[in-house]
Formats: structure tokens, C-alpha cells, sequence
């Protein structure tokens, strides 16, 4: 399940980062704390497809959808 498909007031663990994105962004992700084992939480959903608030680590992010899609949820853990 990518982070985009995650509903408002739920939470999920990060499983990977989509290896087919760009170096800076990747690193850029890995800053802000999206790897593997982290827990996530979807704070707000925006209309028409604005960006998603997610909280982690103590840390509110907004995220559009074209990055949000490059992230995947651990399924078995969420």
C-alpha cells in the first residue's frame, strides 16, 4: 500500500522507499525520517487531491501525492 492510500487518523509503518526515485529525493525522504521501520500517521487529507499532513517522529510533513506515492507501507505491520 503506497502512503497516499492511507485514510485520515491512521497509522502505518514506512515499509520502503520506491527505488526508482531520484537520489536527492530519496535523501531528502531520509532526512525527514521516511525509512523502513518508522511509524507514520495521516493527520488531514486535503480536497481534490492537495496534499496529504502526516505526522512522524514528532514532525508534521505535507506531502503531494506524486511523493507520497513513492513511499510503501509495511502491510503486515499496519
Amino acid at each position: 500500500m503506497q502512503l497516499w492510500e492511507l485514510p485520515k487518523n491512521q497509522s502505518a509503518i514506512v515499509g520502503k522507499v520506491s527505488p526508482d526515485i531520484e537520489d536527492k529525493l530519496a535523501e531528502r525522504l531520509a532526512e525527514m525520517g521516511f525509512e523502513q521501520g518508522q511509524e507514520v500517521h495521516c493527520v488531514r487529507r486535503s480536497p481534490f487531491k492537495g496534499p496529504m499532513v502526516i505526522s512522524l517522529g514528532g514532525t508534521v510533513f505535507a506531502l503531494e501525492q506524486s511523493i507520497s506515492e513513492l513511499i510503501y507501507l509495511d502491510t503486515a505491520q499496519s
